[in-house]
């Protein structure tokens, strides 16, 4: 069953999903999970709240960074994998949909299939950033089997300060 949200799906975004195997994640032994990438899209609306992060990353020279706050549902997959936490993050396209362009109903078999269709859709991009899940609850009338679970956080991204004229 697909989602009915597929062809306005507006978002993709990249996230690390624990595998729940171990392996050592550096020289000294540190133990850590293996991850798996989990490519998801969803259908989005920017909420208010729009903002500047304060805190987030290394000071800027030549601008700021902003935090966009959405809300939709899960298209691909349409439930939110269990291993997925609120505040988990990942590189994230805001995609410009118009009548002959829409994200692929069966979505990527890799990374590497995804970055080949941005690069060769590089024109339809509206924002790129880091998009932050927040905790996003099961909604009261336990429609999620038929719409996708909701999808909501924010996205951070880079604003470039103009010259003064």
């Amino acid at each position: 069953m697909s989602s009915p949200f597929q062809r306005y799906a507006n978002l993709t975004a990249v996230f690390q999903q624990p595998t729940g195997t171990p392996e050592i994640a550096n020289d000294l032994g540190t133990p850590a999970l293996s991850t798996s990438d989990l490519i998801a899209a969803a259908w989005v609306q920017q909420q208010q709240g729009t903002g500047v992060v304060q805190s987030y990353g290394q000071p800027l020279q030549d601008g700021e960074l902003s935090r966009l706050s959405y809300q939709g549902r899960w298209v691909l997959p349409m439930q939110a994998p269990q291993t997925l936490m609120a505040e988990q993050v990942g590189p994230a396209i805001i995609w410009r949909l118009a009548p002959d362009f829409a994200l692929p109903v069966a979505g990527w078999s890799s990374v590497a299939e995804y970055e080949a269709f941005v690069a060769a859709n590089e024109s339809r991009i509206g924002a790129r950033g880091d998009f932050v899940l927040a905790p996003n609850p099961p909604g009261p009338f336990g429609v999620e089997p038929k719409t996708g679970d909701l999808f909501g956080g924010y996205l951070i991204t880079q604003v470039a300060w103009a010259d003064a004229l």
